[in-house]
């Protein structure tokens, strides 16, 4: 195959689908060596009882945006974050109705045996999720793949989350089958995968826009109608049932934009708050400053991708913004930039090789060391909110590796099926 004036392509240069037992083999050794950091510590420390028992409460006709079963539920399991939460007058559960009805399964089980259920499905869904999106991608050898698999697990937010208790491996599992329902033309996974990400919809809003603008753009109406209508009825059905959650869920989302401020008890991490915390009262003009960077690195990784891989960029570009812009994300929500951090993997494998070992070890350094640092220097200062530098790191690295892929002579060659 022809890849330029003179050259013809070498079967090294040539790229391959993923697959091979060898690189599951490290990812699965990887594991086992971070199973003492992925393991959780006392659920009476972590946010698992919280998801279990709304589960336990729409499985039994109770509702958790009752006040009085929240104190009830602390006489039988002790829990730090839900008396915090009470003591503070807050809403346990500000999610919308719909978002509950994904822990009825764990909620079925008895306590004990339904936490630990909850919080091994996060570590499967997490690291299915993460395979699904690495071996979608073409690879030249498997050091590239190998590479790109173990960013998953090693990855700030992953081991976050499931320490934590929360349900981000689900959201990251609705962006895989998401993208596949549109890179794959399949409304099965495109369904699935929106519904999945409806739990927690702040998190990914350009990413949902992206979705729908490549649907418009290939005229697939009738995903869009599936995809549309099946939110819509569980939408629908879930607040006919709980009609009292959508106040909750508004009150508290307006509630939570409080934790913009530095000063306030657990600042979030995100552009408003880290621009708020460096220049004060300039602090909006920093903002829109950071995010108008962020944004051309975006859109310049999309021009310059090639062609085979655009409409991944694309979706990559949209989570990248989707968790800068959000006004309100914690980093274990970065774990939907998996989609990203793969990408970047994969560009600086296509390389030559003067070049890749130096990209594979740039995006190694932003993907795994730099949210580790971030999240160190805030436990060291008492908030998170350098972490909002996650993401805007992800968008200067991602222009970074499509410049490096346009500057090769045919760039389109490296993803070529």
């Amino acid at each position: 195959m022809s890849s330029g004036p003179g050259r013809t392509r070498s079967s090294a240069d040539a790229p391959r689908r993923a697959g091979g037992a060898g690189p599951l083999l490290v990812l699965a050794a990887c594991l086992i060596a971070l199973l003492g950091a992925l393991w959780p510590p006392s659920f009476h420390l972590t946010d698992h009882v919280i998801f279990w028992n709304v589960g336990r409460l729409y499985a039994t006709g109770g509702s958790p945006y009752d006040p009085a079963v929240w104190p009830a539920a602390l006489a039988t399991y002790d829990n730090v974050n839900v008396r915090l939460i009470i003591g503070l007058g807050g809403a346990l559960w500000p999610y919308p109705p719909w978002t509950g009805y994904l822990f009825v399964p764990f909620g079925l089980v008895p306590l004990e045996a339904g936490l630990w259920a909850l919080h091994l499905s996060y570590l499967a869904v997490g690291v299915a999720a993460g395979l699904a999106i690495v071996r979608a991608l073409p690879w030249r050898d498997r050091r590239g793949e190998t590479i790109a698999l173990l960013l998953v697990p090693t990855f700030q937010p992953f081991v976050y989350a499931e320490r934590l208790g929360h349900f981000d491996s689900f959201l990251l599992a609705g962006v895989a089958l998401a993208t596949a329902g549109v890179l794959r033309r399949s409304p099965l996974a495109l369904v699935a995968g929106a519904l999945l990400l409806f739990t927690k919809p702040q998190v990914v809003p350009l990413f949902a826009l992206a979705v729908t603008t490549l649907l418009v753009r290939d005229r697939r109406w009738r995903d869009i109608a599936l995809a549309s209508g099946a939110l819509a009825t569980f939408a629908a059905a879930t607040t006919v049932l709980h009609p009292e959650g959508v106040a909750v869920a508004v009150g508290g989302g307006i509630s939570r934009l409080s934790l913009i401020a530095p000063d306030s008890i657990n600042p979030v991490p995100n552009v408003w708050a880290l621009a708020l915390a460096v220049a004060g009262a300039g602090g909006p003009v920093l903002a829109v400053a950071l995010l108008l960077s962020a944004s051309w690195a975006c859109v310049a990784a999309v021009r310059w991708s090639p062609i085979p891989l655009r409409d991944r960029t694309i979706l990559a570009a949209s989570l990248i913004l989707s968790v800068a812009v959000t006004p309100y994300v914690f980093s274990y929500d970065h774990l939907v930039l998996v989609p990203a951090a793969a990408l970047v993997v994969a560009a600086a494998d296509a390389l030559p090789a003067p070049l890749r070992g130096a990209r594979l070890a740039l995006a190694v350094t932003v993907v795994t060391v730099l949210p580790w640092l971030l999240y160190f220097a805030g436990v060291a200062g008492g908030d998170h909110v350098l972490s909002a530098l996650v993401p805007l790191s992800f968008a200067g690295l991602l222009a970074l590796s499509m410049a490096a892929l346009r500057s090769r002579p045919d760039p389109a060659a490296a993803f070529a099926a």
